[in-house]
Formats: structure tokens, sequence, C-alpha cells
């Protein structure tokens, strides 16, 4: 078979990660060859590119986080094997490929392929420490054989509805959620059974440099970020609110996530944050034009009542500043603030999902679990980004 070109698109996007690795990498001497592949290596004689605007030419953005990883290590593409998929594989891509579009003649035998397939695809892709060239080299083999077979693949999920972009957003391997984004054929709002997209679990992750904020904010541009979770009804504002995450509330509210959602409790992200007491998150939130601190969950409760119960005075202070500034200049200025309905609230949605294995998981979330903690309150059992994978 023919090897098909590298389409232009994913080479441009081999030259956004190299720049990015220069301007991470502090002396990295970068080339690109003719082939769309990178080679970098250790400034040993060679010229060294100005990564900084090399990367400002390309994206447009600054650093803003501290320089720490590059996306791909610095790697020869001559020096290093490529990765192939193994003939066990290769036959059943080829029996993939000839059903897509065509009536399934052996329901067994396409069933066999796809079990191979999947089998070590997420081998390849989807451990802590997946190498972004070896998964790099296992789509182009798919591409070989149609652009159709590349997304079926990509998308393949494990038997928790994981797909690689799952597990390299819950690992925190951004070297493959770029790779797996450069492809195209992503669906970076695929649920997991639990009803976690990539999206959710990414706001848990890691940030380490501005490379890897530079491809979550990616990952927020292609993907939905007000899906609700399938159990309680989280989104992913939610989800990094009750973990203090005020770097990815930052970067999710820049991108469009709205503020005012309300989950099966009826409460938002600021009645989150206002209960575990993250000052930090609560002073952002409300500094947001559309962020709407009367809302009440559905034991009628607002962020202030719901603070004060907790024990978070600060927080209290901050909210009930904020809500008698606004008094004649809110829209809400002429609602009072209402006390719950019952002596001992139920607490925020802190989105936690049951223990998992290795893998990202379908997180079970307790509804309501006991936080000795908090004294008065119940509330969900907060979720780790390491629980919400099997």
């Amino acid at each position: 078979m023919c090897r098909r070109k590298l389409p232009a698109e994913r080479r441009a996007a081999r030259v956004k990660r190299q720049a990015a690795a220069v301007v991470e990498g502090k002396g990295v001497a970068a080339s690109v060859s003719s082939s769309g592949s990178e080679s970098e290596s250790e400034e040993e004689g060679g010229s060294v590119v100005d990564g900084a605007s090399l990367l400002s030419q390309l994206e447009g953005t600054s650093t803003t986080y501290p320089s720490t990883s590059s996306i791909f290590t610095a790697t020869s593409e001559a020096s290093r094997k490529k990765a192939v998929p193994s003939r066990e594989m290769k036959a059943a891509l080829k029996v993939l490929n000839d059903s897509i579009g065509k009536p399934v003649r052996s329901g067994q035998q396409l069933t066999n392929a796809v079990n191979i397939v999947q089998r070590e695809w997420l081998k390849v892709s989807s451990q802590k420490d997946a190498d972004p060239h070896a998964v790099e080299d296992y789509m182009d083999a798919f591409e070989e054989f149609s652009k159709s077979l590349l997304q079926r693949v990509v998308c393949l999920a494990d038997v928790n509805g994981n797909t690689a972009m799952h597990y390299a957003v819950s690992h925190g391997n951004f070297d493959v959620v770029s790779v797996l984004l450069d492809s195209k054929v992503c669906n970076v709002n695929q649920q997991n059974k639990a009803g976690y997209t990539a999206t959710m679990l990414v706001s848990l992750a890691q940030i380490r440099s501005q490379t890897h904020a530079s491809v979550v904010q990616r990952l927020f541009q292609l993907g939905d970020l007000n899906i609700k979770a399938s159990q309680h009804g989280q989104t992913a504002l939610m989800l990094a609110v009750s973990h203090g995450r005020l770097d990815m509330v930052q970067l999710l509210a820049a991108a469009g996530a709205e503020i005012n959602i309300q989950d099966d409790d009826g409460s938002t992200a600021l009645m989150c944050a206002a209960e575990h007491g993250h000052l930090a998150i609560v002073k952002f939130l409300l500094a947001q034009p559309d962020t709407d601190p009367t809302v009440m969950d559905n034991d009628g409760s607002t962020p202030l009542t719901i603070a004060v119960e907790a024990g978070h005075r600060d927080v209290g202070v901050l909210l009930y500043k904020h809500l008698n500034l606004s008094r004649g200049s809110s829209p809400y200025s002429s609602v009072r603030i209402k006390r719950s309905r019952t002596p001992t609230a139920l607490g925020r949605s802190s989105i936690t999902p049951p223990p998992r294995s290795s893998a990202p998981s379908s997180p079970g979330l307790s509804r309501k679990s006991s936080n000795p903690a908090s004294p008065g309150r119940s509330r969900k059992s907060s979720a780790s980004l390491s629980n919400l994978i099997l």
C-alpha cells in the first residue's frame, strides 16, 4: 500500500509543537525535516531557533506559567525507531476498515477485529507514560487505510466508556492530548459511562507549563463546557471549583463556561466554593458580571447561608459585603437572603467518583456521603482525578 502524505494541518501542528518545545527547552536546537517530522537536539554546534518569537508568530500567546516541560522531549526522528502496529493489528485494521460503510458480513469477525484493535491501541495511547511519538505513528498507520478508520479507532472506548483522550487527560499527559487533538477526529465531548467528558477530567489535571495551559485551552475551545455528568449533573466548572483549582476555574470562565448553571441538587459553582471555603475562587466568581449570588438550591440555601453553616466566616463576610454593596445597582438587589428550610441543609455537590483501578473510570458518585469536617451538613464525597477512572 502506498503511504499517504501527512495532511498539511498535521504537519503544521508538528511545527507548533516544535516551537513550544524550543520555548520551554531553554536552548534546544530544532529543525523540521522535509517530510514534516521534527528533529530536536541539545544545542551542539547547531543554530538556536528563537523559540519565543516563533511561538508568538504561530499562536500569538505569551508565557504565564513556569517553563518546565516541553510538548515533545528532544528526540531525533532519525535516531528513534518508528512504532508500527503488530501484524495481528494490521489484519484487524483491514477488517475494520472494510466494514466501514458496508453491511457486516461476519459479526464475530468484526467483533474480534475491534477487540484486537482496541486492546493494542489503548495499550499504546492510554498508559500514564504513553509516548506521543508512538501514538502519532499509530495514527499515521490508521490514516493510511482511511480517515474514517482513523476516527473510528481514536474514538474507541473501553468497557467503562473511556477513550484514549479520557486516559491522556486523567494522566496529565498533555503531549498525547496534543497529538490526539491534532488528529482533528477526536470527539472531546464523548462521555464515559458515568457521563464524564475529557473536559471534565482535565479540570483536575495539574498544569505545569504554558504549553500545557495552551493544550487545555484548545480542549476547552473544542468541547462543550456545560455538559452535565449523568450522575448528579455536575459540570467541569463545578468539578474544578470543588477542588480549589483557581487556575482551571479561570480558564473555564474565559472559555465561556456558564457560572450559574445548577446540578441536580440546585447547587451552583459559587455555592460549591462557599461550602468548601475557597475564598480566592469566591472572589473570582463574584467578579464575573454574570454571577448571581442569590440563587437558591433545592433546600432554599444561598451561597451566603451555606458559607455561614459551613463555618467559613471569611467567605460569609465577603458574600455579605458583596450583596450589600450591590443593593440598588444590581438586578438581584431586591432579593432577600433566604435561610435554609431545614436545620441541616444538604451539601454542595463536591463531585467525587469512586476509587478506580488504573484506568479512567465511570465514577460512581455518592449522592451525599457524610463529611465530618462540616458538622451539620452532609455532602457528596469529593472527587479526585485518579478516582474518575477505573
